[in-house]
């Protein structure tokens, strides 16, 4: 007989569920150390206030920052501010976007196309962020997304 079929005959022979002889909860329990209620609240209470203080702390230093550094806006590369302007645009307009028409089936899905393929521009910017060959593809990706949201909002869901 090999080693496998005994294993297996030994395996079938074993109870399904093996129980411990005496009730083990007792002895741990009188093991663990007693603890206070409510000590975690005290806690979360003073790490919730702490990381208010920290979060304004953060946000005022950043303001002050962005005082002491007038036209930040414009010392960005192109690519950014290109990316900060079309995006606003696009989020207005899929805002303020009502029910589309069956017509331009799944218009979700040809909107991730133009981001994926404004995200592989915008890849290609890492290297070199103010060449006017990818500014120019990546300005004529955003036009043509912003147009076809516009286009699907003008269409009449029921004239279709």
């Amino acid at each position: 007989m090999s080693s496998n079929e005994d294993l297996d005959r030994q395996i079938a022979q074993m109870r399904r569920e093996i129980q411990p002889e005496r009730d083990l909860w007792q002895q741990i329990e009188s093991r663990l150390p007693e603890q206070r209620q409510g000590a975690g609240f005290r806690w979360l209470g003073s790490a919730a206030a702490i990381a208010a203080v920290v979060t304004f702390a953060a946000s005022g230093l950043l303001a002050w920052r962005l005082q002491l550094m007038p036209g930040w806006f414009e010392m960005q590369p192109a690519s950014v501010r290109i990316v900060q302007q079309y995006e606003q645009q696009k989020a207005q307009q899929l805002g303020e976007l009502g029910p589309v028409s069956e017509y331009f089936g799944n218009w979700r899905y040809q909107l991730a196309v133009w981001d994926q393929a404004i995200w592989q521009v915008q890849s290609a910017m890492d290297d070199n962020p103010d060449d006017p060959v990818l500014i120019g593809q990546m300005e004529s990706l955003y036009r043509q997304q912003l147009g076809y949201i516009q286009t699907i909002a003008s269409v009449d869901i029921y004239d279709y």
